[in-house]
C-alpha cells in the first residue's frame, strides 16, 4: 500500500518538496550621476572573471499606472537579454518593478548565477530594496544580497554639503553595505581618508573600497549575504557609546552593546522596536510622539544581534519600517551578546537603549 502511494506521487511535487529551486542573489548598485555606477557595469561585463552576472539597467521612474501594468504584463515576453563572451548577459529597461524583473529573470533562470540591477534616477534606495529584501510569500526567485554605493570621491564635498543634495547623498551612504569611494586617482590622500571617516560615522558598519574606474574585486560586491539570516552584520570598528554630526547630514550611527548579561524577552522586544521604526515614538513623558525625546526619530537601517532570556541569539534587520527578527542556528553563532548598530536621525544612544531594554 505504501508503495503505491509513493508511486502516485507527481514527479515535479517530489522536486518541490526535496529541492527548493535556488533563488539568485541580487546586487543592487546606486550613486549620484557621474559617481561610476555605469563604468563599474562595464568592467563587470568586459572582465574574463569566470562568473556568470546578468546586469539590468533599470529607472525605477515614475510611470503611469497603466505603464507600469503593461509592462509588468508583458515582462515575461521581453526578449532584450544581449549575451556576451564572457557569460554575462544584459538587459537595458525602464520604469520596471520588481514583479517583472522578477518575471524576466524566471526566463533565463539557469543562464546566471548573479543579478545586478543599477537603480539609476533613484535619489532614496530604501523602498527598492525593501521590495527585494522582504518578499512574505516566499516565491521570489531573487534574494538581496548587499547594496553597493558609489560615491565620487572628487565630487563628494559638494554633493554632502549642498542643501539640495546633502540629504540624498546620506541616505544613499547610510543605506549601503559596501561603498566604493570613486575616482581616487583625482585626489589627494589626505581627502580620501577625511571622506571615509565621514562615511563611516554615518554607516559605522560599511565597507570602504577606494577605486579608480570602478574597478574592484568582483568578491568584494558579490555573495555578501548581508540580508542572510545566519550572518550578523556588526561594525567593522567600534563607535563611542554616543553618536557623532557629520556636517553634510543629520544622519549618523550609533552602536548600543548593553552589558554581557542582559537578555531580553524577544516578544517584548519586538514591540518596542516596531514603537521605534512605526511610530517613532517611545514611552517617554506619557508616550507622547510630539514631546517625547525620540519624537524626531528616523531610522533608516538597523542590524545586529538580541539574545533572549533563553539564550538564544536573534538576528535583527531593519530597513525603514520593515524589520525581520529571526533565532539563529546555533551552528551559525560565534558570539551570545546583545550588539546593535542604528543608522539614521535624532539618534540618542543612551535613550534608545533606555526604551529597547529597560525593564
Amino acid at each position: 500500500m505504501t508503495d503505491t502511494i509513493e508511486e502516485d506521487i507527481p514527479d515535479l511535487l517530489c522536486e518541490s518538496i526535496n529541492e527548493a529551486p535556488q533563488k539568485v542573489p541580487v546586487t543592487i548598485v546606486t550613486g549620484f550621476l557621474g559617481a561610476g555606477k555605469t563604468t563599474l557595469l562595464d568592467y563587470v561585463l568586459q572582465s574574463e572573471h569566470g562568473k556568470r552576472i546578468a546586469v539590468v539597467m533599470n529607472e525605477f521612474g515614475e510611470g503611469t499606472e497603466a505603464e507600469k501594468e503593461s509592462i509588468a504584463v508583458n515582462a515575461a515576453g521581453v526578449e532584450e537579454w544581449l549575451e556576451l563572451n564572457n557569460g554575462c548577459l544584459c538587459c537595458t529597461v525602464k520604469d520596471v518593478g520588481v514583479s517583472a524583473i522578477e518575471a524576466m529573470v524566471e526566463k533565463k533562470r539557469d543562464a546566471f548565477d548573479y543579478l545586478i540591477i543599477e537603480t539609476t534616477g533613484l535619489a532614496n534606495p530604501g523602498p527598492i530594496i525593501g521590495s527585494f529584501w522582504l518578499d512574505e510569500g516566499l516565491q521570489s526567485c531573487l534574494k538581496l544580497d548587499a547594496v553597493v554605493t558609489l560615491v565620487d570621491a572628487f565630487n563628494a564635498q559638494r554633493s554632502r554639503t549642498e542643501r539640495s543634495t546633502a540629504e540624498e547623498w546620506a541616505a544613499q551612504v547610510a543605506l549601503a553595505d559596501v561603498i566604493l569611494l570613486n575616482k581616487t586617482d583625482l585626489t589627494t590622500k589626505d581627502l580620501e581618508e577625511k571622506l571615509e571617516v565621514d562615511l563611516k560615522t554615518i554607516n559605522t558598519s560599511v565597507e570602504v573600497y577606494r577605486t579608480v574606474k570602478s574597478r574592484v574585486p568582483l568578491d568584494s560586491i558579490f555573495n555578501r549575504r548581508c540580508y542572510d539570516a545566519d550572518v550578523i552584520p556588526l561594525p567593522k570598528s567600534d563607535l563611542p557609546h554616543s553618536h557623532q554630526s557629520v556636517s553634510s547630514s543629520m544622519i549618523t550611527s550609533c552602536s548600543i552593546r548593553p552589558a554581557a548579561y542582559h537578555t531580553v524577552d524577544i516578544e517584548e522586544f519586538e514591540s518596542k522596536l516596531t514603537e521605534l521604526l512605526w511610530n517613532k515614538s517611545a514611552p517617554f513623558n506619557g508616550g507622547d510622539n510630539v514631546n517625547s525625546p525620540l519624537g524626531q526619530l528616523e531610522i533608516l537601517r538597523a542590524k545586529g544581534s538580541v539574545v533572549s532570556h533563553e539564550g538564544k541569539v536573534f538576528h535583527l534587520q531593519a530597513v525603514g519600517e520593515l524589520y525581520e527578527i529571526k533565532e539563529m542556528d546555533e551552528k551559525a553563532v560565534d558570539t551570545k551578546s546583545t550588539h546593535l548598530v542604528f543608522i539614521g536621525k535624532s539618534l540618542d544612544p543612551g535613550l534608545l537603549e533606555s526604551h529597547l531594554f529597560s525593564t
